[in-house]
């Protein structure tokens, strides 16, 4: 999904960076949601290198996106599913 509104291409705004941690939410990967807001990869690496705060949020944006899926092979072990348990 593309957020076209998300400012002017090239530059990494506030606006995309929002928009870049939504899609980290919903379990986008990395490099997908670069592409989807319009930037770069390695903006993005720049921007986790020298701001604390922003890798920290690309942090927890991803371990929400991990929470259904750790919850539900939580749930498979309990159940016994022997395949969830390895």
């Amino acid at each position: 999904m593309a957020f076209k509104n998300a400012g002017k291409r090239g530059k990494f705004s506030p606006l995309k960076k929002a928009a870049l941690l939504k899609l980290l939410r919903e379990g986008g990967r990395r490099i997908a949601s670069c592409r989807a807001v319009g930037i770069n990869p390695c903006t993005f690496q720049n921007h986790l290198n020298a701001q604390p705060e922003f890798a920290e949020a690309v942090d927890r944006a991803e371990m929400e996106a991990n929470e259904p899926v750790e919850n539900a092979l939580y749930e498979a072990a309990l159940s016994g599913n022997v395949i969830a348990i390895q």
